[in-house]
């Protein structure tokens, strides 16, 4: 299930569009009506319309860059779940692994010097499973956790700067119903679309910032925990 931010993010996008496309309609409009001697007025118009459409392209370039790298909140979820019921699922069998409860604890059914010897290291096997819990999942779920959040707050973010950019597109549009009001209409919006942009790449800057910590911290987990492998007795 698609969650609400990232459609309310596409419905501004559509918005966006559509805003643009009024604007083409308008302009062609208005340009079928001018006299030869305002000439320069259309000159101006073109040129505007030119750098209008290069920031727009910008601006698809970077949102296009914005959803390759950022996740879904939902699959992050999902992702984190899974190491919690992981560390549930360790954090059982370490207390069973304690708590007198192994067949090979049982002196009638094992018996002898390698059983004790075995029963002697039982600890150490506690000890890695409850490692997976303790040090490696409760800390990969509560980093995927934070990354969730992060990831909501940077579509919140953009689902804002998009916000503001449909708002300036229709105030520029409310600028460019008349052939003096065009190139002053057009710049306006050419601003929101530039303060888009900005926006958008702080936000992207920022929440890397943040996927880089969480890479740094579950990374630490596993090679700080070094659990990887069961104790050389068990092989």
């Amino acid at each position: 299930m698609m969650h609400p931010i990232i459609q309310k993010i596409q419905d501004l996008i559509t918005r966006i569009q559509n805003a643009i496309q009024r604007l083409a309609d308008i302009i062609n409009a208005v340009l079928g009506q001018v006299p030869d001697f305002l000439q320069w007025v259309v000159d101006k118009v073109t040129s505007a319309w030119d750098e209008l459409m290069k920031k727009i392209g910008e601006l698809w370039d970077k949102l296009g860059e914005f959803f390759s790298f950022v996740g879904d909140p939902g699959a992050i979820q999902a992702a984190a779940d899974s190491w919690h019921d992981l560390g549930v699922a360790a954090s059982t069998a370490a207390t069973t692994v304690t708590g007198g409860q192994l067949y090979a604890e049982d002196p009638g059914i094992w018996s002898g010097s390698t059983a004790m010897a075995y029963r002697g290291r039982v600890g150490d096997q506690q000890a890695t499973i409850a490692a997976i819990n303790d040090k490696i999942a409760t800390t990969m779920s509560s980093s995927l956790v934070t990354l969730k959040g992060a990831v909501i707050t940077l579509y919140w973010m953009l689902a804002g700067a998009l916000a503001a950019l449909a708002t300036g597109i229709i105030s520029g549009l409310g600028s460019s119903a008349t052939i003096l009001g065009l190139p002053p209409g057009v710049a306006i919006i050419i601003g929101a679309v530039v303060v888009a942009i900005v926006a958008i790449g702080k936000g992207y800057f920022d929440f890397q910032g943040a996927v880089n910590t969480g890479q740094t911290t579950m990374l630490a987990t596993i090679t700080d925990t070094k659990v990887v492998s069961w104790p050389q007795f068990v092989a």
